[in-house]
């Protein structure tokens, strides 16, 4: 895992760190292995079926037609106001939410 702390402070140098640098963290909230299980999640999701052969994916649509900021915020809360309701406490649609805030932090990068 990476340390971003000292990642925000290179950058802001210029200088990239090119390996895994992490000192060891006793995570209280079990952040590691909520991030493992994203990883996982969206990992997964390069395998589902809406994804076409050529590796098109609907977000790829959303993007080329300059949308896909508000689609992946509103998204977002679609999941957050379905959480609980559908399928109960449903991880699931908590890391869905997680996941479109990713890829929202993905559009800051391309504007």
């Amino acid at each position: 895992m990476l340390d971003y702390r000292r990642i925000v402070k290179e950058m802001d140098y210029g200088i990239y760190p090119a390996t895994d640098i992490t000192p060891d963290i006793n995570y209280k909230y079990n952040e590691d292995i909520v991030l493992n299980e994203l990883q996982e999640y969206v990992d997964a999701t390069y395998d589902q079926h809406y994804v076409q052969d050529d590796g098109l994916q609907a977000l790829d649509v959303f993007i080329a037609l300059g949308n896909a900021e508000t689609t992946f915020r509103d998204n977002s809360i679609k999941y957050l106001m379905r959480y609980g309701k559908k399928d109960g406490r449903n991880r699931k649609d908590l890391l869905k939410v997680l996941h479109y805030v990713i890829l929202m932090l993905g559009q800051l990068e391309n504007k």
